[in-house]
């Protein structure tokens, strides 16, 4: 939901690239989906469980996903993108496009375990838009992204001060402020990284158990 104007924006599975972003401008109260996905290719493939992630101040929205070939269900890959969300309420008028955050490192290969199962998260730092976190799969779990200039850098492993990683199968992406922490979620629960915006600091802990 934009808070701003109301308006709901739907990201939806197992469609095509025009159909995965849907725009109702009465908050869901009416008919009124409209297709809002101009300018997004996955690639030949279908997103599945996309998901959004907006910035603090509200002016960008980030949608992304992991997607399938639904013919062979090992070809998978991914893609991420954004648009200003202000171009996106007022739709062709504006000549809104969504464009790629580009500078994948694995040239859109984030879901490295080829099972369509979990889902893409995304999450802008709070105090600093220019960071967006994204979380794959495998061996291309989590990264730290500079989405306007495409710089991407691994942000666990070698990244953190310990070379630890959290479980894989990613769900979603939290902040924890009082830390200033990343919590990612994931089949194996839930795991937090201290300094997340800072290279080779910090480490990743697991809080399974923790009250």
């Amino acid at each position: 939901r934009e808070p701003k104007s109301g308006a709901v924006l739907a990201a939806l599975p197992w469609v095509g690239d025009f159909e995965s972003v849907q725009l109702s401008k009465s908050g869901g109260q009416t008919d009124d989906w409209t297709p809002a996905a101009k300018g997004i290719s996955w690639d030949g493939r279908t997103p599945f469980y996309p998901t959004f992630a907006i910035s603090p101040s509200g002016g960008k929205l980030f949608v992304g996903s992991l997607t399938v070939n639904p013919s062979i269900l090992s070809d998978t890959g991914s893609a991420v993108y954004h648009v200003s969300v202000p171009a996106l309420l007022k739709g062709e008028a504006s000549g809104y496009t969504w464009s790629r955050v580009e500078g994948d490192p694995t040239g859109g290969h984030l879901d490295r375990d080829g099972m369509p199962k979990d889902r893409m998260a995304l999450l802008v730092h709070p105090g600093n838009e220019s960071l967006l976190y994204v979380a794959g799969n495998a061996e291309s779990l989590a990264w730290r992204v500079e989405w306007s200039k495409g710089t991407w850098s691994e942000a666990f492993g070698l990244d953190t001060s310990d070379g630890s990683t959290p479980h894989v199968d990613c769900r979603r992406y939290f902040w924890e402020p009082k830390t200033s922490s990343l919590i990612l979620l994931s089949d194996g629960g839930a795991w937090l990284r201290e300094k997340p915006s800072i290279a080779k600091a910090g480490r990743w802990r697991s809080l399974n158990g923790v009250t």
